[in-house]
């Protein structure tokens, strides 16, 4: 028997059959119009497609719709501790170390909780440093910045008032109770014993913190950071320098000068170091690449900061960041570096420094500037070494998956309304 060819379709059949089951027919029927429309097949196919696209978007639709006036309506709070702290509740602070008893502790209040616990609100005393915390008034405790706060806090210790005291037990702890709910900056006092220097790295704690987000635990507890080191019995001159580094200003409207003031405290008969006290005060500008350097070879630590608040000629006023780094110089000498930063607020665009003066004999003093006892040998400066970053919040919202939600609902929204239309 002879088989009989199957027909071939007319376009306007095609046609037919293809608005049929865009009325709801089957996928076979389309399939078979397809076949036999010869010349109209790859048509066939892609309105099939189009068609398809256009019933999954009409159904996806909705539910964008419904996710974003979720993500609108939901409030943008912070994930981490955004339960309100108990002001008027006293908590405690342990410090704590594995080098037994005898190791003095200081604290300082330098901020207050934010309703929330979201953020603190630096106290007037430190606000009047202008240290740089950031732009805002209110300082975010999930930065992740509490290191170099640390550090810079460090440099200003001396201009705080201390809050409260404490020395390590046998256990190696030092407890501070009726501590007022807030944020503070914990030093050690360096020591030695034995020929053995323990230096101690700034920190920023909170009292109370929380682990979980959601509560508060007013009894902190915080492991001290230090570094030791064999103090060696050559005696080496220690060699020392401070730079000025400005930010963000483009290298106009600069101060033609800052003053620094370069603090000194002295090893004691107990093996641990006294208060600090002014040792010098410096002018830096432009004459001497705002650098000042001196030498010492005493057991003396020193430490600086910035006097007063530099501004730009367009009445912006610079915040200060201190830093500090240490190494040896070319004849294998121990060198502390600091560096202390001008940076104007706004977008951060760094400006190259000018070159500083690299020696210890800078400003004609022939190295020994301060006056200094000779005799002993030098010591290093700790509070750039391992500082130690105990965050106590994170703040975080919902701003971005806003823009995502948005973003995707608006793609998915314009592509339906161009698919209406060409069905139309």
């Amino acid at each position: 028997m002879t088989k009989t060819a199957s027909p071939v379709w007319s376009r306007a059949e095609c046609d037919g059959l293809l608005q049929v089951h865009h009325a709801g027919q089957s996928r076979k029927r389309t399939g078979s119009c397809e076949m036999k429309c010869g010349a109209g097949r790859q048509k066939m196919r892609r309105e099939f497609w189009i068609h398809k696209v256009r019933s999954y978007a009409a159904g996806i639709l909705p539910m964008i719709a419904v996710a974003l006036v979720l993500c609108i309506l939901t409030p943008a709070r912070p994930a981490y501790a955004y339960t309100d702290v108990d002001q008027n509740r006293k908590g405690s602070l342990t410090v704590k170390m594995d080098a037994g008893a005898g190791f003095a502790f200081q604290i300082y209040q330098i901020g207050k909780f934010d309703k929330g616990g979201a953020a603190f609100v630096p106290t007037e005393e430190l606000s009047r440093l202008n240290v740089d915390l950031g732009d805002s008034r209110k300082i975010d405790l999930g930065s992740g910045r509490w290191s170099e706060y640390a550090a810079t806090l460090a440099g200003y210790a001396p201009r705080l008032t201390r809050a409260m005291s404490a020395e390590t037990d046998r256990s190696g702890k030092a407890l501070f109770q009726n501590v007022t709910p807030g944020v503070y900056l914990v030093l050690g006092t360096n020591r030695q014993v034995d020929r053995k220097k323990y230096t101690f790295s700034p920190m920023v704690v909170s009292v109370p913190t929380s682990g979980d987000g959601q509560t508060w635990t007013y009894d902190t507890t915080a492991d001290a950071k230090f570094s030791t080191e064999t103090v060696p019995e050559e005696k080496k001159p220690h060699g020392y320098t401070v730079v000025k580094y400005w930010l963000n200003d483009a290298g106009k409207g600069r101060p033609t000068a800052i003053s620094v003031t370069v603090y000194r405290r002295d090893l004691q008969g107990g093996g641990s170091y006294g208060d600090w006290e002014v040792a010098q005060t410096y002018t830096l500008s432009e004459d001497n690449h705002w650098s000042a350097a001196w030498s010492d070879r005493t057991d003396a630590e020193f430490q600086v900061a910035e006097n007063g608040t530099a501004v730009n000629a367009d009445g912006t006023s610079y915040q200060v960041s201190i830093s500090t780094s240490h190494g040896t110089d070319g004849q294998g000498n121990p060198y502390t570096w600091f560096s202390l930063t001008n940076r104007k607020p706004g977008t951060t665009v760094e400006t190259p420094p000018s070159n500083p003066t690299d020696s210890t004999g800078g400003n004609g003093n022939g190295g020994d500037v301060l006056g200094l006892r000779r005799g002993r040998d030098s010591s290093v400066l700790g509070t750039g070494r391992g500082l130690n970053r105990i965050r106590t919040g994170d703040d975080s919202n919902m701003n971005l998956w806003l823009v995502i939600c948005i973003a995707a609902g608006g793609v998915l929204a314009l592509w339906g309304a161009v698919g209406m239309k060409k069905r139309k």
